[in-house]
Order: C-alpha cells, then sequence, then structure tokens
C-alpha cells in the first residue's frame, strides 16, 4: 500500500483533534461570559475561535457545494455524450480528503465508460470469428460510399463471396473446424485487399468486399486475387480415424461482381446485382468469378434495385417488372416466360389441379428463367454452340433463380418448378438428375410448356419450327424427356386449340397475388 494512504488516517485524527480543542476553548469562552465572570479574555478567546471555526465550516461547505455541482454539471455533459469529461482536484495538498475523493472517483467511472465503451464499439463493427465488419456497418459504409462517389462522379464496386460446399464441410468434420475454415477464407480476404477497402461478414459462410475507386474489371481482378489466395490456403484438422494424424481441408469460393453505376445506382440494387452473380457462379460448378451482366436499356427493369424490391415484396408490379426484365435480355425471345406461363395455366387446369396448386405452377413458370439475370450475353444470346464452360453457366440458371426467390417466402410454393424445370423424364437432366415421378408435378408441366414455346418461337441458334412440328418433337420425347401423360395432355389442349384458355387462368392468377 502506497505511504500516503497509511499516513491518510493520522491526518485525519489530529484534524479533528485539533477541531475540537479550538471548539472547546470557544464553548468555554462563551460559558465564562454568560456566567458572569469578568474575563475579558475569554470573551476575546471565544469570538475569535468561534471566528475561525465559522470561516472554516463555511469554507468546506462551499468548497464541498461547488465539488458536489461540479459533478452534476460533468455528469450531465456525460450523458450528452462527451467522453473527454474530468474534475480536477480542488487542492493541492498530497492528501485528499472527500472532496477530492469524489473527484478522482467521479474522473475514474468516466474512464472506465469510455473504455468499455470503446471495447463495445470495436465488438459491434467487427465479427468475432472473422473479425471483419459486420453486415450492419458494412451496409452503412457501402450506403456512405455510394453517396461519395455519386456526389464527386467515382466509381465502387461490391464483391459477394460465397464458400462453395461449405455446409457439408460442417456435417463431415465439425461446426468448430468449419468456424476455422471460415477464418482462413476472411484472412485470405483480407490480405488480397487494400486497407482503403472494406470486407465484411455479410452472412453465415458469405463474405462482402467493398472496393472503393474501382472499376468493373479492375474488382474482376481483385476477385480472381482472392479466389486464387482461397484456393491456395489449407486447414490442418485431425483426421476422422487417426486422431494424433492430421488431415488438409481447403476451400474455394464462388464471387460475383456488380460496380456502381454501371449495375445500378442504388445500394440494394448493386446488392441484388452481386447476389445474382455470386449464384451464377455457385451454380455453374463454384469456384469462379462472375460479374453481373447489366440488362440492355437504361429504364427502371434494368436496374438490379428491381430485383431486390422484387425479393423483399413479392407484389405483382414487381413481379412483371422482373420477369421483363429477364426476358428483356432477349430481344428475340421476349415474351417467352409469359408464354411458357400461359401454356403451363392451362395444361394445370387441364389436368384437375387444385386452384392452389395452379397458382404455384403460374408462379414457378413465370419465374423459371429469372436465375438467367445475371448470365452474361455472350453466353445468353450466343449463335453458335456453347462450350462445356458456357454449357455449364447457362445450366446454372435454374439453382441461381431458386436461390434467388427463396429468399421471399410468399413464394416458396413455386421454388421446386423453378429448380427442377430442366429435369428430364428419363433422368438425364439438371441439376439433380431426377427421374419419373419424382420430378415435381409443376416442374413437368413447366418443362413441356417451356420446351413447346422454345420451338414454336425463333431463337438465336434456328427458326421457329412450327406448331405441326413442334407436336411431333413433343410426341417422340413423350417418356424419354417428358411424362408421356402430361404429353398427351398438352397435345389434346394444343389440337383443339385451347392452350390459349390459359390466359383466362393467367388473368385470375395476377388478380390473386398479394400486392
Amino acid at each position: 500500500m502506497p505511504r500516503s494512504k497509511r499516513k491518510r488516517p493520522k491526518l485525519r485524527l489530529r484534524t479533528l483533534a485539533l477541531s475540537a480543542g479550538l471548539t472547546f476553548l470557544a464553548v468555554g469562552g462563551w460559558l465564562a461570559a454568560l456566567l458572569g465572570r469578568p474575563a475579558s479574555g475569554w470573551w476575546a478567546l471565544g469570538a475569535a475561535v468561534s471566528l475561525c471555526v465559522g470561516v472554516a465550516v463555511t469554507g468546506e461547505l462551499s468548497r464541498l457545494v461547488e465539488v458536489v455541482l461540479e459533478a452534476r454539471r460533468a455528469a450531465e455533459r456525460v450523458i450528452e455524450g462527451e467522453r473527454a469529461v474530468l474534475m480536477k482536484p480542488t487542492t493541492r495538498r498530497k492528501s485528499l480528503d472527500e472532496a477530492d475523493e469524489l473527484a478522482t472517483c467521479f474522473n475514474r467511472m468516466v474512464a472506465a465508460m469510455r473504455r468499455n465503451s470503446t471495447r463495445i464499439s470495436q465488438r459491434e463493427k467487427g465479427d468475432p470469428l472473422t473479425g471483419l465488419c459486420t453486415h450492419q456497418n458494412f451496409q452503412e459504409r457501402l450506403e456512405h460510399e455510394i453517396r461519395r462517389a455519386e456526389r464527386y462522379d467515382r466509381m465502387l464496386s461490391l464483391l459477394m463471396i460465397d464458400l462453395d460446399e461449405f455446409g457439408e464441410a460442417n456435417q463431415r468434420y465439425s461446426y468448430a473446424v468449419g468456424d476455422e475454415v471460415l477464418r482462413e477464407v476472411a484472412q485470405a480476404v483480407g490480405s488480397s485487399i487494400r486497407e482503403t477497402d472494406v470486407a465484411a461478414r455479410y452472412g453465415g459462410d458469405e463474405l462482402g468486399v467493398l472496393l472503393v475507386e474501382t472499376p468493373l474489371f479492375g474488382a474482376v481482378e481483385v476477385a480472381g486475387k482472392i479466389r486464387a489466395e482461397v484456393t491456395r490456403r489449407v486447414v490442418r484438422v485431425p483426421s476422422e480415424n487417426d486422431g494424433e494424424s492430421r488431415v488438409e481441408i481447403g476451400a474455394t469460393v464462388s464471387i460475383g461482381v456488380a460496380s456502381y453505376p454501371q449495375h445500378s445506382i442504388r445500394r440494394e440494387g448493386l446488392v441484388a446485382a452481386a447476389n445474382a452473380a455470386m449464384q451464377m457462379a455457385k451454380h455453374s460448378g463454384g469456384n469462379r468469378v462472375c460479374p453481373f451482366n447489366r440488362v440492355p436499356g437504361s429504364q427502371e427493369v434494368s436496374d438490379p434495385t428491381q430485383l431486390g424490391r422484387f425479393l423483399r415484396n413479392a407484389d405483382w408490379s414487381a413481379l412483371e417488372a422482373l420477369v421483363a426484365a429477364v426476358d428483356a435480355r432477349d430481344q428475340i425471345t421476349g415474351g417467352h416466360s409469359k408464354n411458357v406461363r400461359r401454356y403451363a395455366l392451362a395444361l394445370a387446369r387441364a389436368i384437375g389441379l387444385s386452384e392452389r396448386d395452379v397458382e404455384a405452377v403460374g408462379r414457378a413458370a413465370l419465374l423459371h428463367d429469372v436465375g438467367k439475370i445475371g448470365i452474361t450475353d455472350g453466353v445468353l444470346v450466343k449463335a453458335g454452340k456453347l462450350t462445356s464452360e458456357e454449357r455449364a453457366v447457362m445450366q446454372s440458371h435454374p439453382g441461381a433463380g431458386e436461390a434467388l426467390v427463396r429468399k421471399t417466402l410468399s413464394l416458396s410454393g413455386a421454388l421446386p418448378g423453378i429448380l427442377y424445370h430442366h429435369e428430364r423424364h428419363d433422368g438425364r437432366g439438371y441439376p439433380s438428375g431426377m427421374a419419373g415421378d419424382d420430378i415435381p408435378i409443376q416442374a413437368r408441366i413447366i418443362a413441356i410448356a417451356d420446351a413447346y414455346d422454345a420451338m414454336v418461337s425463333r431463337r438465336h441458334y434456328r427458326e421457329p419450327r412450327g406448331r405441326q412440328n413442334a407436336r411431333r418433337e413433343l410426341e417422340l420425347g413423350s417418356g424419354r424427356q417428358w411424362d408421356p401423360e402430361l404429353v398427351r395432355a398438352f397435345l389434346s389442349l394444343e389440337v383443339e386449340g385451347l392452350l390459349n384458355d390459359g390466359e383466362t387462368a393467367e388473368a385470375a392468377f395476377a388478380t390473386e397475388l398479394p400486392r
């Protein structure tokens, strides 16, 4: 214990004894005066001592009141948000009295509050697992940087990063191992970007990176650098069979890229574009970088903000705008989604599905190609034969579309039709290789409607085949590519000219969607 603290009790006792002695002298002088003793000296002594004691007490009380008022003012400043508030001791003596101790305790309290506030602030800004920025702070920074880019006519880019097969790693090993993999990926991301860029844990296994002052081509280069760095790193964990040996676990990532103002001038639009591109990368095989491809035109439907609005609201106007944006990508096949919906609704009603199932078929048919919104024009409207890599990108659109629509709970019933509409009756389709009745009924219906409209419409790689040839193609593929019973029902509608009856169902379907 410091020496000053050991002396403090003695100093206080000495002061107390002196004050008591002076008080007795003053009381004795006044009593002598009151008893009529002729002792003028007692009068003078009593008056003097009384005056000294009064002045001392009054001074101490005044100083104590001043300290209390100062403490109150300082506390009010702390409440208002000031962090550098301190109280100064009222004396310069080595020994502290109660007033000085009050000021000292107050200063210690403010300092502790400041330290705790700093720790809390750091905890809020940083994800405890990865050390990256949190989702909320990342969104705030993105909004701020978009406003700055708009004010000064600058550029910025956004990366959305998803760990490939992360759920399988958690299940095969453990969540602790999964956390270690995620930390390693976060470190790889952090080492691949500049100090001025911002990396965040955007979701469970999703990371976001904000690249300030970076155009699209520069962002694609950074994304490629991140992908290569993640692939290079490994995490060593105990073997499943032998706890003493170690196995190496690698990771790959799928990265979507979007840029301001090329793809969107709004925060939610930029996020939707980067997320759509990331889904394309993920469902086309993973471990790749995909930039978002802007829809041609400069109208509202071309901005991915419409996609974000749709995913939040799923009302009819947003649904129509989203489909228009997808179909606008291809001027030759424009209106394809609405045609597929019309044919699918007619077939669904013809086979006697319930109204609820008919609605699900209509929504799934309208959105069956929504995943194509992120495919580049070089692949989507290519006139020649696709390469194997381009085919993988094209075949990713069912999974990408399902992943986008999955965020809207009101459209959950449409997910099977979106995901499985390219499955084949013989099990040779994609993405899951399902066969026969294992394929959801709405997906089997949409597969026929989709193929029929593709055959009777013009495509970049061929002229329309005509209705008669389309009927022949459906008959030949019955039992192999398409459900034979549904093909018979569809051809009956086609021959009788009842496919347009889907327009009536389409109108009813539109009025039943949530607004």
